[in-house]
């Protein structure tokens, strides 16, 4: 939870980032610069304090998926594979932007036709998405650090190495990580380039995507698991099915909430409940329901009938391929699981053994499909 006095601050930095401003920002990795990219002046000086070259792009912080969409990216399946499972996190994909002159791109490549790049990430750390859905939904950033040195981790080391240039300090203590995140570009087959190692291996990249090659007949298929906020049902319902279906299963599995904050950790009870089975969920971060996200679903299983018709009436795609879970698990008068954010470990393990029993007929569900 934000504090009113950082919101405060962040609602500062906003106001100096739309005014051409350069400011020290946080992100879940390092501390970063950051300028409005609607701004050639502060981008410049960006450079200029970072003293780096010209000819290298400066990365660009996004709120969400959609916004990295709406700057002009477009995503292969590979990279939205990959956008699924790390963001938000420290994963930066070089994209291929259709529309130089659409937002942010302001001046003099306006109406020209040829695709160009750019480094897109979505940050996991609340203070800067907040900063980010208020600036816009996109910032360029690069790491607080004059080009070679090593990265700052408080807002002191990065007022320290180029607080001559940045008009203002947002100052959310310590980051969560202290390393850098990876750089990659993924090719249509998802080949992978990685063009700086940082806090995503290789090994961890190619394990996402390892089905688009050896899936049958390239088709792919993914199953996303629906709830209200995306910290409790869904995630333990996403990493229960990824443990029995395994790494080569052919089916990309995910959750999502509709009324869901980006960037939230599994709730501590579903964490707790699920640990307890030997499954690891610390690397869950929530999203929203998105058009995209169900445009792009095989299948849609909800928690709650109330849930379905919600996604059914705001999403027209999503007609033949949404099912509440308890529909697998034999017959059920009521066919609700009930949230049980607040509640007792009992409760969510309560919870856990209704989904685990649901979870054979959706995986004979899933193997008809293909076939």
């Amino acid at each position: 939870m934000i504090s009113r006095d950082l919101i405060s601050q962040i609602e500062l930095v906003s106001k100096a980032l739309k005014k051409g401003s350069l400011a020290v920002i946080p992100t879940d990795t390092v501390y970063g610069i950051a300028a409005d990219p609607a701004k050639p002046s502060a981008v410049k000086r960006l450079y200029i304090a970072k003293g780096r070259d010209k000819s290298k792009q400066i990365p660009l912080l996004a709120y969400s998926l959609a916004e990295v969409e709406k700057y002009g990216a477009v995503l292969n399946d590979a990279e939205r594979r990959l956008a699924a499972k790390f963001w938000p996190g420290p994963l930066t994909m070089v994209l291929k932007v259709s529309r130089p002159g659409s937002a942010g791109q302001k001046g003099k490549r306006a109406g020209k036709s040829k695709p160009m790049f750019e480094g897109f990430r979505v940050p996991a750390c609340e203070v800067t998405l907040r900063l980010l859905s208020m600036t816009g939904g996109v910032l360029r950033v690069t790491s607080a650090n004059i080009s070679g040195d090593q990265p700052a981790v408080t807002a002191q080391e990065a007022v320290a190495a180029l607080g001559d240039y940045a008009e203002i300090v947002l100052d959310a203590g310590r980051t969560e990580g202290n390393v850098a995140s990876s750089v990659v570009k993924v090719g249509e087959d998802g080949k992978i380039t990685i063009l700086r190692e940082g806090a995503v291996s290789r090994e961890e990249m190619e394990s996402v995507l390892g089905d688009v090659v050896s899936n049958e007949e390239g088709v792919n298929r993914s199953i996303v698991f629906v709830c209200t906020g995306n910290i409790c049902r869904s995630p333990m319902a996403e990493y229960l099915l990824k443990e029995k279906l395994g790494a080569k299963s052919g089916w990309q599995v995910s959750s999502a909430g509709i009324a869901a904050s980006s960037g939230m950790p599994a709730s501590r009870m579903a964490a707790t409940v699920l640990a307890k089975k030997n499954i690891d969920a610390s690397g869950h971060r929530s999203r929203y329901l998105d058009k995209d996200i169900v445009n792009e679903a095989s299948l849609i299983i909800v928690m709650t009938a109330g849930q379905r018709d919600y996604v059914m009436d705001q999403f027209p795609a999503a007609a033949g391929k949404v099912y509440t879970i308890k529909s697998f698990g034999g017959k059920n008068k009521n066919m609700d699981i009930d949230d049980p954010v607040g509640l007792s470990e009992n409760i969510y393990a309560g919870v856990c053994a209704v989904i685990e029993r649901a979870l054979p007929g959706l995986i004979a569900f899933m193997k008809a499909l293909k076939e």
